[in-house]
C-alpha cells in the first residue's frame, strides 16, 4: 500500500490538558473518535489527563477518520497528521521514452523533442532568493544576539528581554519559510506532471552516490546546495509517476554531463550551460546530459551500479574508437595526458571554444537506437 501524509490545522482547545510525550510539540492518538456534526464540521474527540474528562475540537478534516492520529504544534497551530490512500493508476501502454537531468537552475532538463525541453525554470532563482535573504537575516539577528549576551554579562536583562521579544522572534520566520516551502513543491510538482503528462518512462540519474568535486566552491555556492530541494524533486518523481501510471527507472550518472550526447564520447568541453563539441557546435549542457541520460537507459554495458572508474574505462574505449574514424583530425584536437600513478587519457587541446557551428563534415554515429 502506498502511504502519505496530510496536514491539517487544529484548534488550541485542548491548551493545558495533553498527553504525555518524549517531545514537545507532538502526540500520538490511537484511542479517539470523530464525529460530524450538522455544519459539515469534524470534530476530534480524545482522553485527556483528567479521568472521565473528554478533550473535544473541531478540526478542518475533510472526512471522518480510524487509523493512527499525530498531532504536532507548530507555532500558534496544531496539525493533525494521518495517512491516506494514493490513487494509482494503470501503467501507461504508450507514450514517449524520456530522459531527464535534475538541476538547481531549473527543476528537469529533458530529452523529448518538443518545445518545453526545460521545466520549473525559476527553481534556482526562487531558491538563491531566499537563501541570500536568510543569510543576511541572520547576520543581522546574530548581532542582535551579541548585543542581548553582553546586557546578561552586565546585568541588563531588561534590555536583553526587550530584545528577544522584539527582534529575535521566529513568528515572521517561520511564516517566510512556510509560504517558501509552498512554492517549491507547488513549481517542482508542476514540472513533474509536465515531464510524465505524455511519457510512459522517464529516465533520471541515480544520485545516491556522492558525487565528488575537485573545484573548491564559494560559501555562497555551499549554501545554495545545501538548500537545494533534492527530497522534494525525488518525492515529487516518486508520487506523480504512481498517480499518472508512468514508469520511472534510475539509471547510472557517471560522465552524464561530460558526454556528447551525439556521439557518446568523452570529446567534448563543458563550460557552464553550454557544451561546446569537438565540432564547434554548441549544445544547452543540462540537455545534452538529459540525452545521455536517456542513451544511459538501453546501455547494457553500463548497469545502474557499476563504478564510475568501469564506466570510464568503457567510455574511453569507445572515444579511441571514434577517434580512429577522424584520423588524421586526431592530433589536432586531441592531445595525451597521463597523470602519476594514473593510466593514459585523451582530453580535448585547450582552447577558446568557439561560440558557433563551424559545419565540419564529421560522420555522426549512434551507439543506440530507440525507435
Amino acid at each position: 500500500m502506498t502511504l502519505s501524509f496530510t496536514s491539517l490545522s487544529i484548534s488550541t482547545y485542548c491548551k493545558g490538558e495533553m498527553l504525555p510525550t518524549k517531545v514537545d510539540n507532538q502526540i500520538i492518538l490511537r484511542a479517539f473518535d470523530t464525529q460530524i456534526d450538522k455544519n459539515g464540521v469534524v470534530w476530534l474527540r480524545f482522553g485527556g489527563l483528567k479521568k472521565g474528562k473528554t478533550i473535544k475540537v473541531p478540526t478542518t478534516l475533510p472526512h471522518e477518520v480510524t487509523c493512527q492520529l499525530r498531532l504536532i504544534k507548530r507555532a500558534d497551530r496544531w496539525e493533525i497528521h494521518y495517512t491516506t490512500n494514493i490513487q494509482k493508476s494503470e501503467l501507461k501502454t504508450e507514450g514517449l521514452t524520456i530522459g531527464c537531468d535534475r538541476g538547481y537552475t531549473e527543476v528537469y532538463a529533458t530529452s523529448s523533442n518538443d518545445s518545453a525541453r526545460l521545466l520549473g525554470n525559476n527553481f534556482g532563482s526562487l531558491q538563491t532568493k531566499e537563501t541570500d535573504y536568510r543569510t543576511a537575516k541572520k547576520v543581522k539577528r546574530n548581532k542582535l544576539k551579541s548585543v542581548a549576551d553582553k546586557a546578561i554579562q552586565k546585568g541588563d536583562t531588561a534590555k536583553a528581554d526587550r530584545i528577544n521579544r522584539n527582534n529575535l522572534g521566529k513568528q515572521k520566520w517561520d511564516k517566510r519559510e512556510s509560504r517558501f516551502k509552498g512554492q517549491i513543491k507547488t513549481l517542482v510538482f508542476t514540472a513533474t506532471h509536465q515531464l510524465m503528462q505524455n511519457a510512459i518512462k522517464v529516465a533520471f540519474e541515480d544520485l545516491t552516490e556522492q558525487i565528488r568535486n575537485k573545484k573548491p566552491r564559494t560559501k555562497r555556492m555551499k549554501r545554495n546546495v545545501s538548500s537545494w530541494c533534492k527530497g522534494v524533486v525525488a518525492d515529487a518523481l516518486n508520487q506523480v509517476s504512481t498517480r499518472v501510471g508512468c514508469a520511472i527507472v534510475a539509471v547510472n550518472s557517471a560522465y552524464t554531463s561530460q558526454l556528447d550526447s551525439r556521439f557518446g564520447t568523452l570529446t567534448g568541453t563543458r563550460s557552464g550551460e553550454r557544451f561546446i563539441g569537438h565540432d564547434g557546435v554548441v549544445l544547452h549542457s543540462d540537455i545534452n546530459a538529459a540525452d545521455n541520460i536517456l542513451a544511459r537507459l538501453g546501455d547494457v554495458e553500463i548497469p545502474r551500479f557499476l563504478s564510475y572508474k568501469k564506466a570510464k574505462e568503457i567510455l574511453l574505449e569507445r572515444t579511441r574508437k571514434f577517434l580512429d574514424s577522424l584520423t588524421p583530425m586526431q592530433g589536432q584536437l586531441f592531445e595525451a595526458k597521463t597523470d602519476k600513478g594514473k593510466s593514459q587519457t585523451l582530453e580535448p587541446r585547450r582552447r577558446k571554444p568557439p561560440s558557433v557551428n563551424q559545419g565540419a563534415n564529421i560522420k555522426q554515429l549512434t551507439l543506440f537506437n530507440f525507435g
